[in-house]
């Protein structure tokens, strides 16, 4: 049977860490093949404009894949025809741009100005165009969103506070699949991490400093893009909506207040963390996001009955909307999720055995951990720590694959900016100058008392 065997946790205090490190690298799990440690792209946001941190975005991941273009244009080409991506390009890009933030919409200009362009390009002549660039942002906003399946527990049944894993499923080409890279997004307030591709600026898997996580996953039963691609008027994109989550919001409440009353063109299901909670917002196609919690009425045919456990696949569960499970991978997946998550509060669930779960490969052909999944990862919202597992591009082999420790994407601290280091330089030297003033006031006063003819 294939091994997987799981890099060292950190978490406690050093060397309690490193002893338990060293014996999680003995320990084995099932998997597919070995894998690789993504590079980490940073950007700093506090100091640059939209469009000068689009430049470095660029920059970077031009250099660290010298024929980044090349393979965005191929992957390109293995999803669309000429027509389509005409179709594509004319009709649905612009009305996507249309709900982007400005900002957003900067950096993108940004990110090109960096890379060797093209003027006009198709998809499969080894360039790459603005356009081209844009839609691959937006392919999410196209039916062409990652699946997979979820998992989080938190509160008194997770024995390090909250833990949520994401197992990333998607049939890319190896061109895409070369690409991967995290993004770090440095503003002065936060930090905004993306799981996903080197200089793209749209957001499928993320965190921020205040450890709330965000994930996206497909929730149609097959490829509507194939099917019939039927776009929503005015609907919003999806992944920059993730990432103007990420931004702006600290806490699981505020993020669902914001999306929950966004509507997308396809079904699609929001997996939401923090360092309190986790639930789900299950989105219909052109309808606003319902709230599933872990004790939320699903439909009689998928029972869930873990306390303080969340789960999602790639279908809607609520029982408020209609059964979408079509796709028999979904129905095992999710029946194999509610047989493994059995913690509780007397058997709390440690991060191991979250990555263990998203790893099982029982099921042949409808595994969780499967041929088909891209990334593997498992969050620490507490720490904000990642653990990840991430397909090669290559072909896949025998070898032992492993999770990837992140665990120094964002500070530990917040940030202090030098015009709060100034103000409070001035005041602690406006207080000293008060205590001086009226220091010197009194000894006026009785020095002036002492000489009185009176006294």
């Amino acid at each position: 049977m294939k091994q997987c065997t799981c890099a060292i946790f950190k978490y406690g205090t050093p060397i309690i860490g490193l002893f338990i490190g060293i014996l999680l690298v003995i320990i084995s799990f099932p998997a597919y093949a070995t894998n690789v440690k993504l590079p980490v792209i940073r950007v700093s946001l506090d100091e640059l404009s939209s469009l000068q941190a689009g430049l470095s975005l660029g920059s970077q991941s031009k250099k660290l894949f010298p024929n980044i273009e090349k393979h965005y244009d191929a992957h390109l080409n293995s999803l669309f025809s000429p027509r389509k991506f005409k179709e594509v390009k004319e009709k649905t890009l612009p009305n996507l741009l249309k709900k982007v933030n400005p900002e957003y919409k900067e950096e993108m200009i940004g990110v090109v100005s960096a890379w060797d362009m093209a003027n006009e390009s198709t998809p499969g002549d080894g360039k790459l165009s603005l356009d081209e660039y844009q839609l691959l942002n937006f392919l999410p906003d196209l039916g062409l969103a990652p699946g997979g399946s979820g998992f989080g527990v938190f509160d008194s049944v997770a024995a390090n506070g909250t833990v949520v894993a994401r197992n990333l499923d998607w049939k890319i080409s190896n061109q895409l699949r070369s690409l991967q890279a995290i993004t770090v997004y440095q503003y002065a307030d936060t930090t905004v991490v993306s799981i996903g591709f080197a200089g793209l600026t749209s957001i499928l898997s993320g965190f921020n400093q205040q450890g709330l996580f965000l994930t996206l996953l497909n929730a149609e039963p097959y490829s509507p893009y194939l099917a019939n691609n039927i776009q929503i008027d005015n609907a919003y994109s999806s992944v920059f909506d993730l990432r103007k989550a990420l931004r702006e919001y600290q806490a699981i409440s505020e993020a669902t207040y914001f999306l929950q009353y966004r509507y997308y063109s396809f079904a699609s299901n929001v997996l939401l963390a923090d360092r309190k909670t986790v639930h789900v917002l299950e989105y219909p196609a052109g309808k606003n996001g319902r709230i599933r919690l872990w004790n939320s009425p699903v439909h009689a045919n998928r029972s869930w009955s873990a306390e303080q456990q969340v789960a999602v696949v790639g279908c809607h569960l609520l029982a408020t909307l209609p059964d979408n499970c079509r796709d028999a991978h979904d129905t095992v997946r999710w029946q194999r999720l509610n047989q493994l998550a059995v913690f509780s509060q007397e058997a709390p669930a440690t991060p191991q055995a979250v990555s263990a779960l998203m790893l099982d490969t029982a099921n042949n052909h409808f595994e969780l951990f499967n041929s088909d999944t891209l990334q593997s990862l498992t969050y620490l919202t507490a720490s904000n720590s990642l653990y990840m597992y991430a397909s090669p591009a290559k072909t896949q082999t025998d070898k032992p694959a492993q999770l990837h420790a992140y665990l120094a994407l964002v500070p530990t601290k917040p940030k202090v900016t030098q015009q709060n280091w100034l103000g409070n330089f001035r005041g602690i030297w406006l207080a000293w100058a008060l205590l001086f003033l009226l220091t010197g006031a009194t000894a006026w006063l009785i020095w002036t008392k002492a000489r009185s003819p009176d006294s």
